[in-house]
């Protein structure tokens, strides 16, 4: 089926995405990023992201990827990195 096709492409971009981060980003950023996020007010209200490095990893999928905001959030709930809304 073209549907089930369309979503094995879209969750293997996805899978990619995440690798890249994992293994060219990730590694680079500081131990305390949550600390800091709440001491420079970076992050304040958090609506179902748990960190602020899940807040830029899925920043990061956004920009790697010219994934709608819908498709984003969906992205985002499907290896639970946030539970979260398009329009959140």
């Amino acid at each position: 089926m073209n549907l089930q096709n369309n979503f094995n492409k879209l969750n293997s971009k996805i899978q990619e995405v995440f690798e890249n981060w994992d293994n060219k980003i990730l590694p680079h950023l500081p131990q305390q990023m949550d600390e800091m996020a709440k001491r420079t007010g970076a992050l304040h209200r958090k609506r179902g992201v748990c960190s602020s490095i899940d807040l830029l990893r899925i920043l990061f999928l956004y920009a790697c990827s010219n994934f709608s905001f819908r498709i984003l959030a969906t992205a985002a709930c499907a290896p639970g990195i946030s539970v979260i809304s398009d329009t959140a």
